[in-house]
């Protein structure tokens, strides 16, 4: 028999598929293997959340505090500081003293530390006009210290970040630029969290003035005077925002909580006699 020489039909050098597509599913893989991670330590860090003590919350407070945007922040008026306590001490279950801080920015804004520490700016204080909206306001805030909702923040911003610093160098400006993203991305609100917060803010009415008109007001506000990256959580044409709305005003009707007029911020005074 004649030897003819010929070439295999195949290279088994040459992966028969595409290299790029290769690198897709490699990819594709990894990162759902990252996101079932960051989903199983986020529902770790949830069930964690509740059983931190309150001494190591009022630490990381403390800590936090330091940050430099609250190095100006000043010791609120002592009516808004009552104000604030009178909440925490008959309509939340918060076991340690909350301090309200003012801090000067025009931007519409409000958050709140865990450990009890509430900030609000001189841009919330000029846009608001009623005590009714302050008390929602700080019951809001107040809370999502009591649901410890900014543990649980705090904690999947953490998971994010280690999971990125895993992906990236540490070096890597890029990374340290997604670090930041995704912490500041991770501390704001489920929609479940910011439902229970606007719960408290109602309960806080009742509880200050016997019936809860406020929240509308409050929301209404900031659409008119919010910064841009605070419309996602407060503007009145907000989707979510309405429904927030149509949900307390269902949740009053449900529990006959009634509607009364607005208590000036700054009451005029009497007329002389």
């Amino acid at each position: 028999m004649k030897y003819t020489p010929r070439l295999p039909r195949t290279n088994v050098n040459v992966s028969p598929g595409s290299p790029l597509k290769d690198l897709l599913l490699m990819l594709t893989a990894a990162t759902a293997i990252m996101v079932g991670i960051y989903i199983a330590l986020g529902f770790a860090v949830d069930a964690l959340a509740p059983r931190i003590s309150y001494e190591t919350e009022l630490s990381i407070g403390r800590f936090m505090g330091r940050h430099p945007i609250l190095k100006d922040a000043k010791p609120a008026p002592q009516d808004i500081q009552e104000l604030a306590e009178t909440i925490r001490t008959q309509s939340t279950d918060i076991p340690f003293p909350v301090q309200v801080s003012i801090r000067q920015d025009p931007q519409v804004n409000a958050f709140a530390l865990p450990g009890g520490r509430i900030v609000l700016t001189s841009g919330i204080l000029e846009a608001i006009e009623s005590q009714n909206e302050l008390a929602f306001i700080l019951g809001h805030e107040l809370g999502h210290i009591a649901h410890r909702d900014h543990l649980r923040a705090l904690g999947r911003g953490l998971v994010l970040l280690t999971l990125s610093s895993l992906v990236l160098e540490s070096g890597d400006s890029s990374g340290a630029n997604l670090g930041k993203m995704v912490v500041l991305t991770e501390l704001t609100f489920t929609r479940r969290q910011e439902t229970l917060a606007d719960e408290a803010g109602q309960d806080a009415l009742m509880t200050v003035f016997g019936h809860v008109t406020g929240p509308e007001q409050v929301f209404s506000h900031f659409a008119k005077l919010a910064d841009t990256n605070y419309l996602t959580r407060f503007a009145l044409t907000h989707p979510e925002t309405q429904a927030r709305i149509r949900h307390l005003k269902d949740r009053a009707l449900a529990n006959g909580f009634p509607s009364r007029a607005l208590v000036p911020l700054h009451p005029e005074p009497l007329p002389a006699a």
